[in-house]
């Protein structure tokens, strides 16, 4: 995925995330399998991110 991709992901999981704490009773299952997927998103997010950067943090092909 590339990172607008992974950006309307992490939106639309913290969405559902809001949408499941509120349900009553909040679905554990839900909230736990949402969450991970989140953790898992934002991680591949910032391992896309630092692949256009250099070792001093400065972007890859910048002028």
């Amino acid at each position: 995925m590339n990172v607008e991709q992974l950006i309307g992901r992490c939106s639309r999981l913290k969405q559902e995330l809001l949408i499941a704490y509120g349900a009553s009773p909040p679905n554990d299952g839900r909230i736990e399998r949402l969450s991970d997927e989140l953790a898992a998103a934002e991680r591949e997010m910032a391992a896309v991110l630092d692949s256009y950067q250099d070792a001093n943090g400065q972007l890859k092909n910048a002028a």
